[in-house]
């Protein structure tokens, strides 16, 4: 320390002791009345294709977004898809709803590093299809969304408590992105863990939740193929596989 004085360092803390209060924090921008009603009805156990069509078509990038993969998936037919609603049956419902997401997610955090963005999104298919495994297969859109907004603390550089202060979420998952409390925030943990390959942490939180540890691997691919079929410029890769 006295070294470091003698040198002219004003500055010493780090974030291996705490956040350092020099870090600028990013306002977070408030949900425009559009995306509100968007991430509301894509988070619903249950929509009808024309209320969800009726809300995709509120949001032009989002109306783009579908109709230019279902005419590229029609593409080798010589087919046109030519209205909202074709393409939405050729999409579907999960896919649009992630595509929304990741709409809503980008307008939060426009200046953001795209592979930040790519790893929320990668949280929410994989917290979306633990649900049902942990029981809450009806809940599946709230563990999607507990997962897209996870990163938020990073992306805005405040803490999670003050930005869960500007979100109307519900209280499970309020208690999920603050302390990973309650089935939620231990499959977020979970999601989490098996990132970053801590793999006594993954073999305790699956344990808890019942889930097993051999469909990890495949659940998490398939997340990462899915966000790449929804943001095809970027390349995602998994963790690897833990020893046996």
């Amino acid at each position: 320390m006295t070294l470091l004085l003698e040198l002219g360092f004003d500055y010493f803390q780090g974030f291996a002791l705490g956040r350092p209060f020099g870090v600028a924090q990013k306002p977070l921008p408030g949900l425009s009345p559009v995306h509100a009603r968007l991430l509301e009805v894509v988070s619903r156990a249950e929509v009808s294709t024309d209320e969800l069509e009726d809300v995709v078509r509120l949001d032009p990038t989002l109306s783009y977004r579908v109709l230019a993969y279902a005419n590229s998936a029609r593409a080798a037919q010589r087919r046109k898809v030519d209205s909202l609603r074709a393409a939405l049956v050729l999409f579907g419902q999960d896919d649009t709803r992630r595509a929304a997401r990741l709409v809503v997610l980008a307008g939060l955090c426009s200046d953001m590093p795209e592979h930040v963005i790519i790893e929320s999104l990668v949280r929410s298919r994989l917290c979306e299809d633990l649900a049902p495994i942990v029981g809450h297969g009806d809940l599946s859109g709230r563990y999607a969304l507990c997962g897209l907004l996870s990163n938020l603390d990073l992306m805005l550089g405040q803490s999670m408590d003050d930005v869960i202060r500007q979100l109307a979420v519900s209280d499970d998952i309020a208690a999920a992105l603050v302390s990973r409390g309650g089935d939620l925030g231990t499959t977020l943990a979970l999601v989490e863990s098996y990132e970053s390959g801590d793999w006594d942490r993954v073999g305790g939180y699956a344990s808890g939740l019942g889930v097993p540890l051999a469909v990890l691997p495949s659940l998490y691919q398939r997340a990462v193929q899915t966000i790449a079929k929804l943001v095809p410029r970027s390349a995602a890769s998994g963790p690897p596989s833990p020893a046996n």
